[in-house]
């Protein structure tokens, strides 16, 4: 399918800023949020990182520093990142989050 939660937080009006590591998945992201007219509300940001070169993952990891504080975190991506993710995001929570 490609892209659920994206899309289920953005057909429910929620401002959404997806950050993808890879680029045919940034693709598939963004053509069905324009197919479904949902692509506004869509900040979505392309920073591509290998698991194998932590040099790559750093930008990767604190590109969520960018646009917050959030309210909502979800993190899906890179399995290696995981720990790194929630420690980086922890901090950018709203105090709604």
């Amino acid at each position: 399918m490609g892209g659920g939660s994206t899309l289920f937080f953005l057909k429910m009006g929620c401002l959404v800023t997806s950050i993808e590591n890879s680029k045919e998945w940034k693709e598939i992201v963004e053509r069905k949020s324009h197919a479904l007219s949902l692509d506004h509300n869509l900040d979505l940001r392309y920073f591509p990182a290998n698991p194998k070169d932590i040099e790559s993952l750093r930008p990767y990891i604190q590109s969520i520093n960018n646009g917050s504080p959030w309210d909502v975190i979800l993190i899906d991506g890179i399995p290696e990142t995981g720990v790194e993710c929630v420690f980086e995001g922890k901090e950018m929570l709203s105090l709604m989050g």
